[in-house]
């Protein structure tokens, strides 16, 4: 089989991979659910199938900016707004469900203040609301109500507030189904979040091992801080676990923490990809990378929120023109690319791209022309099995290299010694030294320098002087010279 028909079949299998991992990801995050929008705040699950699937109600609530009003006005004012934007206000929903069954809602707030009314009966604060911005403080919750309807309805009055983000109030996007399936999708969701979490910090762990094998090659430790910074983004994000774990970090410094993490990113791939693909990246645009993603990291610790959110569009717009660039001095640049550099180069498209439009998505778009389902998550895993399996084929490529240049290196120094006129020699073997030890004194008898001996065996200039010193040591020679003249000659 020849190597470019073995080539088709590594990328077949890896790509295969791939695609049952996103396959499996996306069959276990949720069960069924059915997306749907309001109608002048008044939804109609009357005949709905509540047996094995729940309702995402996205939009089209009766909506008050402004106005902080008594539950019990709402549903009889048609005077409300669609117009979206305000720092505070209300929403109400009127639900129509079978009637004599329990049902269990949930919703979500991130940086936003709720206060939730069900069937008129308040149940629940989430963080303060309040017209001024002093007066409020948002909190991360995502709460789930069991209620019984009444008369066959089931009425949700929120009162909001958005002081801190660069889009003001938009509604939330609730769901409701049967207490049974809920908690199914609850329990999914957790295995889900659960199930990624240590996936990345798994092939973190794996490739920070490899950098401490291999301190030469830069691009293990700078994936596996890849993994760490997007374990941290999935923390802050899938199901708010990092909100869970650390309950006394206030939503501030949470929040920060979420865009400084996206910077880090940024910078992080970007030496990546300079060390995967050297010379892809010119200077100039290198540089602006750093600079800019440098000056926006120093916005969010100085800054206040809003205008931090604010100026984020601005630095998404910026990294988006950089991955244009990238993407088409790849395509210019690898004109005979090898299997490794196709799967990084696409898993690396398609976790650039789906990560700007999630963000693009949550921080301009309103709640209702959001995706779905979050499709960042599933990216990550794609990204991350791509560069994994990208990195396993150099590595084993690299081995093999190795494991040439030594081989080599040891025939020379065999036909050295055959060609000597009297036998036996003084052999290698004779002083107890370490496999890699040997491998350096051939590289040495072969008339290597230190530093092509470090990058023949990808190893440190560092790591290959201390096996000098340590070859020399127990030979008892002060030189490469002196080595060469003790294995070289005859044993007396």
């Amino acid at each position: 089989m020849s190597d470019a028909v073995k080539d088709r079949l590594r990328i077949a299998f890896y790509v295969g991979i791939v695609l049952a991992i996103f396959i499996f990801l996306g069959l276990m995050r949720d069960v069924r659910t059915v997306q749907l929008s309001a109608e002048d705040g008044v939804v109609d699950l009357g005949s709905a199938d509540f047996s094995g699937r729940v309702y995402a109600i996205n939009g089209g609530w009766r909506h008050y900016p402004g106005e902080l009003r008594p539950p019990e006005s709402m549903p009889q004012d048609a005077d409300h707004s669609d117009a979206p934007g305000a720092r505070y206000g209300s929403y109400y929903l009127r639900i129509s469900v079978p009637d004599n069954e329990r049902y269990t809602l949930n919703m979500i707030s991130i940086d936003y203040a709720t206060r939730v009314f069900i069937n008129g009966e308040l149940m629940d604060d989430i963080g303060m609301v309040a017209e001024r911005r002093e007066d409020s403080s948002p909190r991360t919750d995502r709460p789930y109500y069991h209620v019984y309807p009444v008369d066959g309805q089931v009425e949700l009055a929120l009162h909001y507030a958005n002081h801190w983000h660069v889009r003001g109030g938009d509604s939330t996007i609730v769901t409701i189904g049967a207490p049974r399936i809920m908690a199914q999708r609850q329990a999914r969701r957790v295995g889900y979040t659960s199930l990624l979490m240590g996936y990345l910090l798994t092939a973190s762990a794996l490739f920070f091992g490899f950098y401490v094998t291999q301190p030469a090659v830069k691009g293990h430790l700078l994936f596996a801080m890849l993994c760490l910074l997007i374990l941290v983004r999935q923390g802050l994000t899938g199901d708010q676990v990092f909100h869970t774990m650390f309950p006394g970090l206030t939503w501030r410094v949470l929040f920060a923490v979420e865009y400084l993490d996206i910077c880090l990113l940024a910078l992080v791939m970007v030496n990546y990809l300079n060390a995967l693909f050297p010379g892809l990246l010119q200077r100039p645009v290198y540089l602006a990378v750093h600079a800019v993603t440098a000056s926006y990291m120093l916005t969010i610790v100085a800054l206040d929120t809003l205008t931090y959110t604010y100026l984020l569009a601005f630095y998404l717009a910026f990294m988006a023109a950089v991955i244009v660039y990238t993407t088409v001095r790849m395509a210019l640049t690898l004109r005979n690319p090898l299997i490794e550099q196709m799967l990084s180069v696409a898993g690396m498209v398609v976790f650039l791209v789906v990560t700007l439009w999630e963000m693009a998505s949550y921080v301009i778009m309103p709640i209702s022309m959001r995706p779905a389902f979050p499709m960042m998550p599933t990216a990550m895993v794609m990204f991350v099995l791509t560069q994994g399996n990208s990195m396993f084929i150099l590595l084993r490529r690299r081995i093999h290299e190795v494991h040439m240049r030594v081989a080599v290196a040891e025939a020379r120094y065999e036909e050295a010694i055959r060609v000597q006129a009297e036998k036996p020699q003084v052999l290698l073997s004779d002083f107890g030294l370490a496999r890699r030890e040997e491998q350096v004194a051939y590289l040495l008898i072969d008339g290597k320098s230190r530093a092509e001996i470090a990058g023949a065996l990808d190893i440190s200039l560092g790591t290959v002087n201390t096996y000098c010193s340590r070859i020399y040591q127990k030979l008892g020679v002060t030189g490469r010279d002196d080595l060469m003249r003790l294995l070289l000659t005859k044993k007396t």
